[in-house]
């Protein structure tokens, strides 16, 4: 099922979805992109999607994250290639 989500610091998807609201997300821009799921954040449920060249990854790693997530994201980031 389709947690609720939004961006964490991201122009691409200014909105939070609502529960098990489908969404369609397209990316155009070369980068990565962090997003959350907002019920769950705290637990350190975050994703980063990646698009082409991880052109922005300082600003990515610079985002502030709390929690669980500032873990988790660390460990996504630290994936990137």
């Amino acid at each position: 099922s389709t947690h609720c989500i939004s961006s964490a610091a991201s122009d691409v998807y200014k909105r939070q979805t609502k529960f098990n609201e489908e969404f369609e997300l397209t990316v155009e821009a070369e980068g990565v992109y962090g997003i959350k799921c907002t019920p769950h954040y705290a637990m350190g449920m975050v994703a980063l999607i990646q698009v082409g060249e991880a052109l922005n990854l300082d600003d990515a790693a610079a985002v502030k994250q709390k929690g669980k997530a500032k873990a988790r994201m660390a460990d996504l980031i630290a994936q990137v290639e």
